[in-house]
């Protein structure tokens, strides 16, 4: 009787303990997820091609790992329904790690493949702050680039000067008080 009992008790113990397993896995994967949020972010190396051949705008967010404003863009920002919706219709988006030696092949001013690490990336543009995003036009070329943390309101009309080529035509202020 006593060895049922302890069979029970371990039986008991051990789908316990694979229940929690299972529940913290699925509680890591979904963070993992809810960390790009809704958005369709590639590599910047992909985005390029991407763009190329939808002929869209390429809004690239330069971050780290450590880069507290960077959180929270992620965590308001790009949380904002409206930012979403405007940044994966009109933009094809690239994430660009500061720190990060992963390797991009990308073409250098010469039009030669290169291999770059996203450290050595985020130094030919000149970053010197997290977070920065740089607009680029579909050929790579850039446009204009935003540093430090934007709330969800000046984003948008930031993303909309853009997606709409009013860059062209006028100033970003100017475009501010036409819009507002």
């Amino acid at each position: 009787m006593k060895k049922l009992v302890l069979a029970m008790v371990i039986a008991v113990f051990v789908l316990a303990s694979v229940s929690l397993l299972v529940a913290q896995s699925a509680e890591k994967k979904a963070g993992a997820e809810n960390d790009h949020g809704d958005l369709n972010w590639h590599k910047y190396d992909e985005a390029l091609q991407i763009a190329a051949k939808e002929n869209k705008h390429v809004l690239v967010f330069f971050t780290t790992t450590w880069c507290g404003y960077c959180k929270k863009m992620k965590a308001s920002t790009f949380k904002d329904a409206g930012v979403i919706n405007l940044m994966n219709d009109q933009f094809v988006l690239a994430k660009v790690d500061g720190d990060s030696k992963e390797a991009l092949t990308i073409k250098d001013k010469t039009g030669k493949m290169v291999e770059v690490t996203e450290r050595e990336l985020t130094q030919s543009f000149g970053i010197r702050g997290y977070p920065t995003t740089v607009f680029l036009k579909s050929d790579g070329s850039s446009i204009a680039p935003l540093s430090g943390y934007i709330d969800a309101k000046n984003f948008t009309t930031a993303l909309k000067y853009i997606s709409t080529d009013a860059y062209e035509q006028m100033s970003y202020q100017e475009f501010q008080q036409k819009k507002g």
